[in-house]
């Protein structure tokens, strides 16, 4: 069964996206959270979740007890976060917990919004300020 293949934060993270044009799909979770543990069971074991986050973006995955700094920063409500960044680190949207039923609706109206519009949105985007995507 196919899984999404998901990068820790790092810089190669972000110079991936850029390489190749893709947003960045980034999870924020924690293991004792139940809706991040429901959401992997559910969402992200998708196989069309699978195949849109393999191909269209480039995911990261940040445990929130071990990365607070991250976990403060790109919080959008709790957790799981789910959110939509630029290459340079900045959220375009996103939410938290999003169900299975939702989920591939979600990710295909980001993909091709950020593949139509990208300077539109790298315009918008910031409300969360660039950062060093190191450690």
């Amino acid at each position: 069964m196919p899984a999404i293949t998901w990068l820790p934060w790092s810089a190669e993270a972000f110079e991936r996206a850029t390489a190749e044009q893709r947003p960045v799909l980034l999870s924020i979770t924690a293991s004792w959270c139940h809706w991040c543990l429901e959401m992997d069971r559910t969402s992200y074991a998708d196989p069309s979740v699978v195949e849109l986050v393999n191909d269209r973006f480039v995911p990261v995955r940040v445990d929130a007890d071990r990365r607070p700094d991250i976990s403060e920063r790109y919080s959008l409500g709790g957790l799981p976060t789910t959110a939509f960044l630029t290459a340079a680190g900045e959220i375009v949207g996103g939410g938290t917990y999003v169900p299975v039923e939702r989920m591939a609706g979600e990710l295909d109206r980001v993909a091709n919004a950020f593949r139509s519009r990208r300077a539109e949105i790298a315009s918008r985007a910031g409300f969360v300020a660039p950062q060093d995507h190191t450690g």
